[in-house]
């Protein structure tokens, strides 16, 4: 199968599954493997426009142009799937140009999309959907709504990269470890934790923090690239997660229905996967890993009350962590670029 992997065109997060399932793919013989990496077209355009353009620069014609690259990847690679990594980067138009290339070449090509966001962005994901053969998300929560767009639906779990997530054995220097973006509820609730003698560290983007905030002195950087997050989870006892409730945070934020958010991020399996405790809030397919691989916490008083005992006893908290990582083992990469090989191949 000749196969055209395309990056989702931003440098953190959805990127990471864009090189996981880069290099499993790169590891099946059956597969020939190409890539359009979104990101490099969208660097070099919006170089390229400012030096043009100066005064007159557009930054929306930037994604147009770049997007547009494809056309012409396809055109060269000539392969028989095009597996977008979430897709949202791409105008409505690039999607169509798309569509019309599909019907237009006398070599026929498919297209797939791997959902990153779901239930999240609802709208701008069913966009995708109406315009692509074969999708797959990432939440199961979500799945009978969306095949009422496109039938032709699979979810598929999160996944880690055993290359990059993986535990040590060396003692722990750190005690708490949270990247994340920070929406307004995770830092309200992570304020109502007295955090005092706890060796709290943050990252991400927590757009909404100022200094007045009691979180503040515990905001140790921005965004991370997955190989220096995973260090941190190497080196913290206790790594913390946070399940997004909000599609967006605005004056009217939209809450994400429960019944749609049931599946595990790819947080879960990366921190596991790298030995640190995992303390979470609930979701439905927690239940399908054994109860002493993590820490469930219902409140921020039943947070706080956890973190300072498995801070405390060492010996309960390192067997929970190590039976998370057992817990997650298979979960990678290859074994999930193999269920999609499968389904392409249908």
């Amino acid at each position: 199968m000749r196969l055209l992997l395309v990056y989702p065109g931003p440098l953190y997060s959805t990127i990471d599954l864009a090189r996981g399932f880069h290099k499993a793919f790169q590891k099946i013989e059956d597969v020939k493997l190409f890539s359009f990496q979104f990101q490099k077209s969208l660097t070099y355009h919006d170089f390229a426009q400012k030096f043009i353009f100066a005064k007159d620069f557009n930054p929306e014609t930037v994604t147009t142009s770049a997007s547009e690259d494809i056309l012409i990847r396809i055109l060269k690679c000539r392969p028989d799937w095009v597996l977008f990594i979430s897709g949202l980067a791409f105008p409505a138009t690039t999607w169509e140009y798309v569509k019309q290339l599909q019907n237009d070449l006398k070599h026929p090509f498919k297209t797939a999309v791997f959902l990153t966001e779901s239930p999240y962005v609802e709208s701008w994901e069913k966009g995708i959907l109406e315009r692509v053969d074969m999708a797959f998300t990432t939440d199961y929560g979500i799945i009978d709504e969306y095949k009422q767009v496109n039938p032709n639906l699979h979810y598929i779990k999160h996944a880690y990269d055993p290359e990059i997530h993986y535990g040590t054995g060396h003692p722990r220097e750190n005690e708490v470890f949270f990247i994340a973006t920070g929406f307004p509820e995770r830092q309200r609730l992570l304020e109502e934790v007295d955090w005092s003698g706890i060796d709290l560290q943050l990252y991400g983007n927590w757009m909404y923090m100022t200094d007045k905030s009691p979180l503040f002195p515990y905001l140790k950087g921005e965004n991370l690239q997955n190989v220096e997050a995973a260090e941190k989870y190497r080196n913290a006892k206790i790594a913390l997660n946070i399940f997004r409730t909000v599609q967006w945070p605005d004056d009217n934020p939209k809450f994400i229905e429960p019944s749609k958010a049931k599946s595990l991020s790819p947080r879960i399996y990366e921190a596991m996967a790298c030995g640190s405790l995992l303390f979470t809030d609930w979701r439905e397919e927690l239940d399908t890993l054994p109860k002493d691989s993590y820490v469930l916490w219902g409140d921020a008083r039943d947070l706080e009350e956890k973190v300072r005992y498995y801070l405390s006893h060492d010996a309960e908290r390192e067997g929970r962590a190590l039976a998370g990582q057992k817990a997650v083992e298979g979960h990678t990469f290859d074994a999930r670029a193999r269920e999609i090989l499968a389904r392409l191949k249908e």
